[in-house]
């Protein structure tokens, strides 16, 4: 918390829209968000709170390396609960996993299922089906 507080997680947004040309540099911030993600709600929250954005925008880089991490980090984050789960749903996440999930070919199934994980995290954990609404059809996961 003392992490959080410091204003890790906004430094972490600035450092992934930085990086979000350079593989490298775009890969190592999202696997640090998803880490930082894992450890407690309060994290989780402070961190989509000050990057949902940025975080979301990875699952649809075009680098399965960093898409699948993106998706890790979205799990990771979506796990804690309601608050953390309606702020990633409200910065277009459900889009994003439905897209990238339905747009990746069935020879990279570490991806999918990545994918598929991080929407399971995301729809387990939301307060109401109102914006979940819009994907439900027979290509969902």
């Amino acid at each position: 918390e003392a992490v959080s507080a410091a204003g890790a997680p906004g430094c972490l947004r600035q450092y992934l829209s930085l990086e979000k040309s350079n593989a490298a540099g775009a890969r190592v911030g999202i696997m640090m968000a998803g880490s930082m993600a894992s450890y407690n709600a309060f994290i989780a929250k402070a961190l989509v709170d000050a990057g949902s954005d940025v975080l979301v925008d990875t699952i649809g880089h075009p680098d399965a390396s960093i898409s699948g991490a993106g998706a890790w980090a979205v799990e990771q984050a979506a796990s804690h609960g309601t608050e953390v789960a309606m702020v990633l749903v409200t910065q277009g996440c459900m889009r994003e996993l439905v897209t990238m999930y339905s747009r990746t070919p069935a020879t990279k199934a570490e991806l999918k299922a990545k994918l598929k994980r991080a929407t399971k995290a995301v729809i387990y954990n939301c307060n109401t089906t109102g914006p979940l609404e819009g994907f439900v059809s027979p290509g969902t996961p």
